[in-house]
């Protein structure tokens, strides 16, 4: 299963090689991109909303529920409010704070 969503990541990403910031999102996810980095790229608050809770998602995923509270915190932050990144941003800070 990880083989196949690592090909199909792999198959997205390529078809986004070099357009901008789809192309920063798809190389975060793959590794190529520091958060660090793709934080630093993100110029709008949309891009701060993908970015940051994406970057909180892997911290989540890392076991780092300290950081990914503080990137969802941000994600929160930009009151993007349409995107799915701040709803989703919104539910895992209330799931963090109920399993305290």
């Amino acid at each position: 299963m990880a083989d196949r969503a690592d090909a199909v990541l792999a198959a997205h990403a390529e078809r986004f090689r070099g357009e901008g910031w789809a192309d920063a999102l798809f190389r975060f996810a793959d590794g190529s991109v520091t958060e660090a980095a793709l934080l630093a790229r993100a110029s709008t608050p949309a891009e701060r909303c993908e970015a940051t809770f994406l970057a909180g998602s892997m911290r989540l995923a890392a076991g780092d529920r300290a950081g990914a509270r503080a990137l969802f915190e941000q994600t929160e932050q930009t009151r993007v409010y349409e995107y799915f990144e701040y709803v989703g941003a919104r539910q895992r800070l209330r799931q963090l704070a109920a399993s305290r």
